[in-house]
C-alpha cells in the first residue's frame, strides 16, 4: 500500500495545535444546549417568515387574513391566471428565493475562512461570530415588524446574518466540538447522530412552538422571544470549554485556509483522497433535498387542497422532524450491531426518496402525515457520512474538514432554494407536488453513490482512519520540512 494512503491526508502544520482535555460531559451538555437553542431560534424564522410574507401579500389583493394564518382558498376562480392564492404564493416563493441569494452567497465565502480558522483560534470563536449574526437577523426582523416596515427590509437582516457565516458556521462548530471530544470510529458516528437529533428536537420544537405562537401572540411577539433565545445561547457560549489550543500564530491568507478546507477532496491523489471525494458527493446529494425543504413545504400546505392554518403546519413539521430524526437515531445504534456503516446510509437514502414521492403524490391531510411515518429512518444518511469523513481526520483538522462539509451544505442551501423555489412558482397552477419529486431523484443519486462506496471498499473497513502514530509521524515530517524551507 502507498504511504500516501496509510497518512494524513494534510499534515499537521504546527505542534502546538492540539485538542485540549476537557470535562466531556460539561462540555457534551454545554455543546447540546447552545445547538439545541440557537436550532430551536433557527428553525423557527423559515416558516414564521413565509407565512409573514404570504399575509401581507394576500393583504394586498384584498383577502381575509388574520395572525392566525392566511388562506384564500375560498375564492372560486375558474383560471389560475385569475387566482389570488396562485400569485401570492408565486410572489411568495420568489422573495424566499431572493432572502436565500443574500444570505448564503456571503455565508459561503465566510464559511471557509472560520472552519480553518477554529483549528487554530478554537471552537468558541466558531460558536460565537454565527450566534451574534443570528441576534442580528433577528432584531432587525423585530423592528420591521414592529414598525410595519415594507418585507423588503429583510434583505438587510439575513445578509447580515451571512456575514456571520449563517447556521452553516453553526454547525461546523457543533459537529467540529463533538469530534473534539469524542475519540475516533463508531463512536464519533453514533454522536454526531445524537447531535443531529439534538438539532432535529429543537427544529420540531421550533415549529410547535411556531404554529401555536403565531396565533397567540403574533409574528412580533414571537420574534421578540426568538431574540432572547439567541442572546441566551450567546451567553452560554463563553463558559464553553475551548476544546483547541491557540498558541500558533493565525496564517490570514484566504489561500491557506481554502487549501486547509478543501485540500482534503481535490489537491492530494490515493485512494484516501479518493474516498473523502466520494463521501463528499454522497454528502452533497443527500444533503440537497433536507436544506430549503422547510419554506416551500409550508407553502405547499397553505394552498389547496391542504389549506392548513399556522397551527396545522407547526404539527405536520414538528411531527415530521422528531418522528425521523428520533427514528434514525434509533436505527443508527441498533443496526450498528449487525450491519456496516454504508448500508446504514443506504438505507436511509432510499426511505427519503420514497418519503418524497409519497409527499408529492399527496392529495389529501391524511396522505401527508402518512410521509413522517414511511421516512421514519431518512435521516440515517448525514450522521454516517459526517461521523466516516471525521474519522478519517486527525483530531487538529476537524475545523476545516467540518468548514468543508459547511460550505458544501450553505452552496446546497443557495442551490436547492434556488432549484425548489423556481419550481414551485412554474408549477403551483399545475402540479406543485412536482418538486417533491425533483428532491426524491437527488435523494437517488445518493443512493447510487453509496452502492458505489459499498462497492471499492472492504466489508469490514468502512472507513481509512488515522492513527494517533501516523499523526504523529506526519506531524514530525512536517516540522522538519518547514525548518528545511525556513
Amino acid at each position: 500500500m502507498d504511504t500516501e494512503d496509510i497518512s494524513p491526508l494534510l499534515p499537521e502544520k504546527h505542534e502546538s495545535r492540539v485538542v485540549r482535555s476537557v470535562p466531556v460531559l460539561w462540555s457534551a451538555i454545554g455543546c447540546g444546549v447552545v445547538s439545541f437553542l440557537v436550532a430551536l431560534a433557527i428553525a423557527s424564522l423559515p416558516p414564521t417568515i413565509s407565512q409573514y410574507v404570504h399575509a401581507q401579500l394576500l393583504d394586498g389583493y384584498n383577502t381575509t387574513t388574520s395572525d392566525e394564518g392566511s388562506s384564500a382558498c375560498e375564492v372560486n376562480t375558474t383560471s389560475t391566471t385569475d387566482d389570488p392564492l396562485v400569485k401570492v404564493q408565486q410572489e411568495t416563493s420568489n422573495f424566499l428565493l431572493l432572502l436565500a441569494v443574500v444570505n448564503n452567497v456571503p455565508a459561503v465565502f465566510i464559511n471557509v475562512i472560520l472552519g480553518s480558522t477554529s483549528d487554530y483560534l478554537g471552537r468558541k470563536m466558531l460558536f460565537f461570530i454565527p450566534s451574534v449574526g443570528f441576534f442580528l437577523r433577528y432584531v432587525f426582523c423585530v423592528v420591521i415588524m414592529a414598525l410595519e416596515m415594507d418585507f423588503e427590509y429583510f434583505y438587510i437582516a439575513y445578509f447580515l446574518d451571512g456575514l456571520g457565516g449563517s447556521f452553516g458556521a453553526f454547525l461546523v462548530a457543533s459537529f467540529a466540538y463533538t469530534a473534539d471530544i469524542t475519540s475516533n470510529g463508531r463512536e464519533r458516528i453514533l454522536a454526531t447522530s445524537a447531535l443531529e437529533v439534538c438539532l432535529a428536537l429543537a427544529a420540531c420544537s421550533g415549529m410547535l412552538i411556531t404554529g401555536f405562537f403565531i396565533p397567540l401572540v403574533g409574528y412580533l411577539n414571537l420574534n421578540i422571544i426568538m431574540t432572547c433565545t439567541v442572546f441566551l445561547a450567546t451567553v452560554i457560549i463563553l463558559f464553553l470549554p475551548e476544546t483547541m489550543d491557540n498558541g500558533t500564530k493565525q496564517p490570514w491568507s484566504p489561500v491557506t485556509h481554502f487549501k486547509n478546507v478543501f485540500g482534503f477532496y481535490f489537491f492530494k491523489k490515493g485512494t484516501k483522497a479518493r474516498t473523502y471525494r466520494l463521501m463528499l458527493s454522497i454528502f452533497l446529494f443527500a444533503i440537497f433535498s433536507v436544506v430549503g425543504r422547510t419554506s416551500i413545504e409550508t407553502l405547499y400546505v397553505l394552498n389547496r387542497p391542504f389549506c392548513w392554518n399556522s397551527i396545522q403546519v407547526g404539527y405536520f413539521g414538528a411531527l415530521r422532524i422528531g418522528l425521523t430524526s428520533v427514528g434514525s437515531l434509533i436505527a443508527v445504534k441498533c443496526l450498528q450491531r449487525h450491519i456496516r456503516d454504508q448500508t446504514i446510509a443506504l438505507v436511509g437514502a432510499v426511505d427519503a426518496a420514497i418519503a418524497c414521492v409519497l409527499e408529492g403524490m399527496a392529495t389529501s391531510g391524511w396522505m401527508l402525515y402518512l410521509v413522517p411515518v414511511v421516512g421514519i429512518v431518512n435521516s440515517t444518511t448525514l450522521p454516517v457520512i459526517r461521523g466516516s469523513i471525521s474519522s478519517m481526520t486527525s483530531q487538529t483538522e476537524q475545523g476545516a474538514v467540518f468548514a468543508g462539509t459547511g460550505v458544501v451544505e450553505t452552496v446546497m442551501s443557495l442551490v436547492s432554494q434556488v432549484a425548489f423555489t423556481s419550481m414551485y412558482s412554474a408549477t403551483v397552477g399545475s402540479f406543485k407536488g412536482s418538486v417533491f419529486f425533483l428532491m426524491a431523484g437527488f435523494s437517488g443519486v445518493a443512493t447510487v453513490l453509496i452502492i458505489t462506496w459499498m462497492a471499492i471498499t472492504p466489508r469490514f473497513d468502512h472507513t481509512i482512519r488515522v492513527s494517533s502514530n501516523e499523526s504523529q509521524k506526519s506531524k514530525r515530517n512536517n516540522s522538519h520540512t518547514e525548518n528545511t524551507n525556513m
